[in-house]
């Protein structure tokens, strides 16, 4: 969903579940990395042993896009 930039709809998925937010923590602080001016303090919850995997699903996401064509 995020490399086809349906963020609304993964954070309603994600509103709707605090399990998922547990459970998917990287997935979860990737999504709040892009919607940093809708909610700006949830991302800077995020701890630094998740940095890394965030930064490599955000990585992820920006070649996943390049690759088809998605601006």
């Amino acid at each position: 969903f995020l490399v086809f930039k349906q963020k609304q709809f993964l954070y309603k998925i994600f509103s709707t579940n605090e399990e998922w937010i547990d459970r998917y923590k990287p997935v979860y602080y990737a999504l709040m990395h892009e919607m940093q001016d809708e909610y700006p303090k949830a991302f800077l919850r995020m701890t630094e042993e998740l940095q890394e995997p965030v930064n490599e699903i955000l990585e992820f996401v920006k070649n996943e896009q390049e690759r088809l064509g998605i601006k």
